[in-house]
Protein backbone atom coordinates (compact mmCIF):
# COMPACT_ATOMS: atom_id res chain seq x y z
CA UNK A 1 0.00 0.00 0.00
CA UNK A 2 1.29 3.28 -1.54
CA UNK A 3 -0.22 7.24 -0.66
CA UNK A 4 1.73 10.05 -1.49
CA UNK A 5 0.78 13.27 0.56
CA UNK A 6 2.68 16.57 0.01
CA UNK A 7 4.21 18.09 2.49
CA UNK A 8 5.27 21.60 2.91
CA UNK A 9 8.27 22.60 5.02
CA UNK A 10 11.92 24.01 4.29
CA UNK A 11 14.91 21.93 3.59
CA UNK A 12 15.25 20.20 7.16
CA UNK A 13 17.79 18.03 8.87
CA UNK A 14 17.43 14.37 9.70
CA UNK A 15 16.37 15.36 13.17
CA UNK A 16 13.66 17.39 11.68
CA UNK A 17 12.48 14.42 9.07
CA UNK A 18 12.40 11.78 12.14
CA UNK A 19 9.72 14.34 14.01
CA UNK A 20 7.88 14.90 11.02
CA UNK A 21 8.32 10.93 10.20
CA UNK A 22 6.83 10.04 13.45
CA UNK A 23 3.93 11.89 13.31
CA UNK A 24 2.55 10.04 9.97
CA UNK A 25 2.79 6.38 11.95
CA UNK A 26 0.36 5.04 14.60
CA UNK A 27 0.86 5.90 17.72
CA UNK A 28 3.66 3.54 19.74
CA UNK A 29 5.26 2.38 16.16
CA UNK A 30 9.12 1.63 17.40
CA UNK A 31 11.51 4.10 15.37
CA UNK A 32 14.05 1.67 13.82
CA UNK A 33 16.31 3.81 11.85
CA UNK A 34 16.98 6.87 9.14
CA UNK A 35 18.38 6.25 5.65
CA UNK A 36 19.87 9.26 3.97
CA UNK A 37 20.57 9.46 0.50
CA UNK A 38 20.89 12.92 -2.02
CA UNK A 39 17.27 13.20 -2.67
CA UNK A 40 15.55 12.01 0.59
CA UNK A 41 15.59 10.99 4.09
CA UNK A 42 13.75 7.35 4.37
CA UNK A 43 12.66 6.83 8.08
CA UNK A 44 11.55 3.43 9.18
CA UNK A 45 9.51 2.45 11.99
CA UNK A 46 7.41 -0.91 13.03
CA UNK A 47 3.93 -1.14 14.79
CA UNK A 48 4.94 -4.42 17.00
CA UNK A 49 1.98 -5.31 18.10
CA UNK A 50 0.68 -6.16 14.55
CA UNK A 51 3.82 -7.09 12.79
CA UNK A 52 3.06 -3.67 10.33
CA UNK A 53 6.77 -1.76 8.79
CA UNK A 54 6.22 1.75 7.77
CA UNK A 55 8.59 3.69 5.78
CA UNK A 56 8.19 6.99 5.02
CA UNK A 57 10.45 8.99 2.33
CA UNK A 58 10.46 12.68 3.44
CA UNK A 59 11.72 14.01 -0.11
CA UNK A 60 14.74 17.06 0.69
CA UNK A 61 14.37 18.80 -3.01
CA UNK A 62 10.83 19.52 -3.97
CA UNK A 63 9.69 18.17 -0.08
CA UNK A 64 6.91 15.85 -1.27
CA UNK A 65 6.60 12.62 0.78
CA UNK A 66 5.35 9.16 0.37
CA UNK A 67 4.05 6.53 3.12
CA UNK A 68 5.01 2.83 2.30
CA UNK A 69 3.62 0.59 4.56
CA UNK A 70 4.34 -3.38 4.83
CA UNK A 71 2.40 -6.21 6.05
CA UNK A 72 4.65 -9.21 7.47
Amino acid sequence: CIFSVNIVYAAISEEQANYLAEKWVPSGSKYLKTNSDEDAYEVKFIQESTGVFYEIEINKVNLGGKIIVKEF
